[in-house]
């Protein structure tokens, strides 16, 4: 293969990355993440500079807002508590026709965006999978917790998915308008909406998963993990 050919594909591939990076809301959800969101809203912009960036705040207490605000993000502040409140909240406001959810705390790094873009059409959810060695950022009950949430779900839903519980995917917004959830578990409803209504569901892996930019994790190991996989076996049982 010529040079010149591989520049000519690799034009392609760049113009198909903005042209969709346009029509994306990314959504990233914050409670006090004053030491995250800035350096996570900067890492989406340098990917996709013509995406709408969306910040929803649980009423943070610690300045997340206005470092949200004077990165350029849209910001949501809502009451409700939950993530999956303040990601809804997101899906409702945006006007994006694909939605890229990522939290805030910078855990995730974002350098190969690109590669989620280009998998991305309205029949797909793009998953960034964190599981090709043991995370940084995960301590070794979540590191055991993801990994029988996403055995059950590979086993009750046929899907070959290593990391169900990522909180960074993109998917179109039609999916995004049928979630329900207020907690944790919208992660897994994602999933089981999109099978439900016969979508793709691909895994891209991401470089690292990091150690936190400060702030402390919302996520309760024992009681989200229980109604996680309480939910997971419900959906499955009662349709």
């Amino acid at each position: 293969m010529s040079q010149t050919f591989k520049r000519k594909i690799s034009k392609i591939v760049v113009s198909c990355v903005k042209e969709i990076g346009a029509r994306i809301s990314v959504i990233i959800p914050t409670l006090n993440e004053a030491n995250g969101v800035a350096h996570v809203i900067r890492e989406v912009r340098r990917a996709l500079p013509c995406s709408e960036i969306i910040v929803v705040d649980g009423d943070s207490s610690d300045g997340t807002p206005d470092i949200a605000k004077r990165e350029g993000a849209k910001l949501i502040t809502v009451t409700k508590r939950g993530y999956g409140a303040a990601i809804k909240e997101g899906i409702r406001k945006s006007s994006g026709e694909f939605l890229l959810i990522v939290d805030g705390d910078g855990t995730y790094d974002l350098s190969n965006l690109e590669e989620l873009v280009k998998c991305a059409d309205q029949n797909t959810v793009v998953v960034g999978c964190r599981f090709h060695s043991k995370p940084a950022g995960m301590g070794f009950v979540n590191f055991v917790g993801n990994f029988l949430l996403s055995l059950l779900f590979r086993v009750l839903w046929f899907v070959p998915i290593k990391d169900s519980q990522s909180g960074l995917k993109l998917f179109p917004k039609k999916l995004g308008l049928t979630l329900s959830q207020d907690g944790m578990e919208i992660s897994t409803e994602i999933l089981v909406n999109a099978k439900r209504n016969f979508l793709r569901i691909k895994e891209v892996q991401i470089p690292s998963y990091r150690k936190r930019l400060g702030g402390s994790s919302k996520l309760n190991p024992l009681r989200d993990g229980v109604r996680i996989a309480l939910f997971v076996l419900k959906q499955r049982l009662t349709r």
